[in-house]
């Protein structure tokens, strides 16, 4: 009998304790250099809204208490006066929005994460980016950042976004027609626009950096290469692009082509085509010769980041 009671008294304890933890948190408020807010309706996370501390090194949190953090609002770090570096742990589940501000200088990813989770933009004293070994895809944007002159890709990385706009790793390598990093990934091209060739040993490639958002209207041609493994994620009405008949290229990202694509008979791309009501053409053999015959030699021009 005396066990029962004490089993009892015990949960009684716990639900008291987790009520009461409940109804604080569900005031929003402060615990530890955070403010936050409380989301009773997605299963109790958490959704920061200010850094209140002074630290210079930040390593972000996943959890407040037993609550998962959820999102984390601009301000949070975008307003810090103190915070010059961040340490990304692996399990963050979040994404950060950092603009316009002086002091942050570093961010860091910490072993293990496979993909990125930061935009940093406009902070015109940010300098240094880590990326580790194993990260695969870099989707979030680091641009207007003058001061960030050297990053390193690790050779794991397949895929990259945006193109560091108007940074000084961009002006770095302006004159390089194509500068190539990560497992084939070319980052920048500063070639013609007008008929745009992709060199044979490219796997992936950033599409805002090799067509931009801009000037729509003007005709273009684009040669593929055999080595590419992905599609082109969009193409605009008066551009022709011409693919290879490479069996292992994925066409999963494409979800905006008003292009006309050219194939042999029979590549992956084709029946991609049909099924998504894009204008497809077979090839001549002369037109797959010149496609190949430009790509192959475009491949000379390539510069590939020193590891």
């Amino acid at each position: 009998m005396k066990r029962k009671m004490i089993i009892f008294g015990s949960c009684c304890l716990g639900i008291i304790v987790f009520i009461v933890i409940i109804l604080v948190l569900s005031m929003n408020g402060i615990i530890g250099d955070y403010k936050y807010e409380f989301n009773t309706d997605e299963r109790c996370t958490i959704r920061l809204t200010e850094y209140t501390g002074n630290d210079t090194k930040v390593v972000l949190s996943t959890h407040i208490g037993p609550f998962k953090i959820k999102y984390v609002s601009k301000e949070t770090f975008s307003n810090s006066k103190t915070v010059e570096k961040i340490v990304v742990p692996p399990d963050i589940e979040y994404i950060v929005k950092i603009k316009e501000n002086d002091v942050l200088r570093e961010l860091e990813y910490e072993n293990g994460i496979k993909e990125d989770c930061v935009d940093i933009i406009n902070c015109k004293n940010f300098e240094k980016i880590f990326f580790p070994d194993g990260i695969e895809k870099i989707e979030f944007e680091y641009a207007k950042c003058p001061q960030l002159k050297d990053v390193v890709i690790p050779s794991s990385v397949k895929k990259i976004v945006f193109n560091f706009e108007e940074t000084g790793y961009s002006e770095a390598h302006k004159n390089d027609k194509y500068y190539v990093v990560g497992d084939g990934v070319l980052l920048f091209y500063n070639g013609p626009k007008d008929e745009i060739v992709i060199p044979e040993g490219v796997k992936n490639i950033n599409v805002f950096s090799v067509i931009g958002k801009d000037n729509e209207e003007k005709t273009r041609t684009l040669y593929l290469p055999d080595s590419l493994n992905m599609c082109l994620e969009f193409g605009y009405e008066n551009e022709v692009t011409f693919y290879g008949n490479n069996q292992d290229i994925s066409y999963d990202d494409l979800y905006d082509v008003k292009s006309i694509i050219k194939a042999p008979k029979g590549a992956p791309v084709e029946q991609f085509c049909k099924d998504n009501d894009i204008e497809f053409q077979e090839s001549t053999e002369e037109e797959e010769a010149i496609r190949k015959e430009k790509t192959e030699a475009a491949s000379s021009e390539i510069i590939y980041q020193d590891n």
